[in-house]
């Protein structure tokens, strides 16, 4: 009898923790409650982007090539805060960076892939002409808008499927297209460097004897009212630039940087590498090349 008594009352206490207790039934009172799932990341585009952008590159022709410095070095600051800069029209509305988007439920943006992957205070190097380059960072967030560099959206969005937040991909439609281009003709200014069809398409072999000679290329429906902008690769490093077509309707590269004196000892690192150059008509097509580079100071 007292057995049963005991289990009976057993029974009763346990009924009693299930329904007053700290713990539900069946569960250990030392588990932690669940944590809510949090709300999924969200980006909204700007569909104004690639308009903000090429404003943005109207205000950047009107620079290049003019200004006064040369074979100069400068951020982003030190450019803005430069008097020579100052002076051109339209200072006071100058921006660099324009806004890709609207971002939600995320601490931080560590990466963005706009076309290219691009980390958190990445910064990269635009030549502005007269062997003056400007660097600056590629994007930055602010109040959650993610703003991008105008020179990186401008080529990066061209043909452009899906951005990526820390790896998190969103379909965007820029409408911003081009089509696949050729090199009409390519040559050195004077004869004194040469260039060579390689044995790939759109590869050539360069000879560098000047450091001050370019190799001019023509492009079909190309002309000097054409502004472009340059991607180039040198193993793992990329910049980029802005440039004109010249009024002989040809475009100028330089395989090695620009110098007025004769190639130095210096100039030796650059022989048997490699630039890739994928060249940005605004509003008309892409053009590739590859040039293999020999640098012969002989």
């Amino acid at each position: 009898m007292k057995n049963k008594f005991m289990r009976g009352l057993l029974a009763v206490c346990m009924a009693f923790t299930c329904v007053f207790g700290l713990a539900a039934c069946g569960e250990d009172p030392a588990d932690p409650p669940a944590t809510p799932a949090a709300p999924a990341m969200t980006f909204t585009v700007n569909e104004e982007v690639v308009a903000d952008a090429s404003d943005v590159m109207a205000d950047l022709k009107m620079i290049h090539n003019n200004f006064p410095s040369e074979n100069t070095e400068f951020t982003l600051e030190e450019m803005l805060a430069d008097s020579q800069f100052q002076a051109f029209p339209g200072f006071s509305e100058f921006t660099y960076y324009v806004e890709i988007g609207t971002v939600a439920n995320v601490t931080s943006v560590d990466s963005i892939t706009v076309g290219s992957k691009f980390l958190k205070d990445q910064t990269f190097e635009l030549s502005i002409g007269r062997n003056n380059h400007l660097t600056a960072k590629v994007y930055y967030v602010e109040d959650n808008k993610v703003y991008v560099a105008a020179p990186v959206v401008v080529f990066e969005a061209v043909n452009l499927a899906e951005i990526k937040i820390n790896d998190t991909k969103f379909d965007v439609d820029t409408e911003l297209t081009a089509v696949a281009g050729e090199v009409e003709t390519i040559a050195f200014e004077t004869a004194s460097s040469t260039v060579a069809a390689g044995e790939n398409a759109g590869e050539y072999d360069v000879v560098v004897k000047e450091a001050n000679n370019p190799i001019l290329l023509t492009f079909d429906g190309v002309t000097s009212e054409d502004f472009v902008v340059v991607k180039k690769v040198i193993g793992d490093e990329v910049s980029y630039a802005i440039s004109e077509v010249r009024a002989s309707n040809k475009l100028a590269v330089y395989p090695v940087p620009y110098s007025a004196d004769p190639l130095t000892e210096a100039y030796d690192a650059y022989n048997g590498t490699t630039r890739e150059y994928s060249i940005y008509v605004l509003d008309g097509s892409v053009y590739t090349i590859t040039l293999n580079i020999e640098v012969d100071r002989t």
